[in-house]
């Protein structure tokens, strides 16, 4: 984590708790009001922080700024995770059980589907979105077709759909981060800094106002929903 991220995060957070604390207080005196025979009476002072905006003063040290060599572990884990998966849906298809039956050829084609997707997928998380869906398809299909195997057209909307969850399971994990110079904050830190290497990062942090309500579903159950209305 950036020395940057954990700042914003930091105030963020602060103030998500600060919020926090103001709802308890206010449920406190709530309670208190409703049991008093005068408070009653009047109105629960209460405290809804909704926009907070925020300027940083940051200047960065004398570090290099270098791309973080391969993958993450955590898009390492996701790929293998993925790859799995995929194996575990393509190999159920119904064209696939059908025309492979020897176990040491189901063993090989399942092997074969975790190693090349892995693979395929691994050389190409940092393409565009596509490029590596349509690669990893390659190498299913390839397989595939090797193994005398041709997909009805319920099993390749099937593969399709389990192509695009494993795009999307690769795709959400978090990448490596670069190697970026440091962050220096603070009224005396930036004093012996020069003016011209200062800078102002500003933005805006909104707290909405969710809370539980009760719903009903199509079948009169009841249950808890979180809303913003």
């Amino acid at each position: 984590m950036s020395d940057l991220q954990t700042l914003v995060e930091t105030i963020v957070s602060d103030l998500i708790e600060a919020r926090f604390e103001a709802d308890v207080r206010a449920a406190e005196l709530a309670a208190l009001y409703r049991e008093h025979p005068v408070l009653r009476n009047l109105a629960v002072p209460t405290l809804n922080i909704a926009n907070v905006s925020v300027a940083l003063q940051v200047a960065f040290d004398e570090g290099a700024i270098e791309a973080y060599p391969g993958p993450s572990e955590a898009q390492k884990k996701a790929v293998s995770e993925a790859a799995a998966i995929l194996r575990d849906g393509i190999v159920a298809l119904t064209s696939v059980t059908d025309t492979v039956s020897v176990p040491r050829q189901k063993a090989a084609l399942s092997r074969g589907l975790v190693n090349r997707t892995t693979k395929a997928a691994t050389d190409r998380l940092g393409e565009p979105p596509g490029v590596l869906r349509a690669e990893v398809e390659r190498q299913v299909n390839a397989l595939l077709s090797a193994n005398g195997v041709r997909l009805n057209a319920r099993d390749v909307k099937a593969a399709a759909e389990a192509l695009d969850r494993f795009e999307q399971v690769v795709r959400a994990a978090p990448k490596p981060r670069a190697n970026v110079p440091g962050l220096v904050v603070g009224a005396e830190s930036l004093a012996k800094v020069p003016p011209e290497a200062v800078s102002t990062i500003s933005f805006d942090v909104e707290l909405s106002a969710a809370s539980w309500v009760e719903t009903a579903d199509e079948n009169g159950e009841r249950r808890s929903v979180l809303s913003n209305r």
